[in-house]
């Protein structure tokens, strides 16, 4: 052995030494099995059901997609944002007259524009019975008038218990495209 060392250079032995550095450091590895890599497929029955299932759930998705999509332009409305809101304000005012509210402020905030919808946020302020502020808030929540009740804060108005002061955010979207 020694005879076989000493006809090395200097190069080869280094070599050497880091070849059978390399093997008794990947030894443990050979015989110790890892958790992730020795997992067997799914057998082929279950793995085709599971296929099925994701396709099945893929065409759901597709389906609901197409349904929200169909809801959305029928609760949405279609005309340019600042053609819109002299024709919220009116529909605002028909609403408080419908709920027996008398509408002290309307005031337009700024639009909230998104690639294919834009938010256009109105605030309101009314004084008036409890009861008749709630009915005018149902009344702005149905879909025929394509509002929302974004933000609403109720307070007693002074020393009548039955009359509020409330301050409301409502809002409408429109389609761009």
């Amino acid at each position: 052995m020694k005879e076989f060392w000493e006809a090395r250079n200097k190069r080869e032995r280094w070599l050497i030494v880091m070849a059978v550095l390399s093997i008794i450091t990947s030894v443990p590895f050979m015989f110790t099995p890892t958790s992730g890599l020795t997992k067997a497929l799914l057998p082929a029955n279950v793995a085709r059901q599971k296929y099925q299932q994701a396709v099945e759930q893929n065409k759901e998705m597709i389906v609901d997609g197409k349904r929200m999509k169909q809801k959305l332009s029928e609760w949405t409305f279609h005309s340019n944002p600042d053609a819109l809101i002299p024709q919220l304000i009116d529909s605002l005012q028909k609403q408080s007259v419908k709920g027996g509210v008398h509408l002290i402020e309307i005031r337009p905030l700024r639009t909230i524009q998104n690639d294919k919808l834009a938010m256009i946020p109105i605030s309101i302020r009314c004084e008036c019975p409890f009861d008749k502020a709630i009915a005018f808030l149902y009344y702005l929540e149905d879909p025929s008038s394509k509002m929302v009740v974004d933000r609403v804060d109720i307070s007693s108005s002074g020393t009548n218990a039955n009359v509020v002061d409330m301050n409301a955010q409502i809002a409408a979207y429109t389609q761009t495209q």
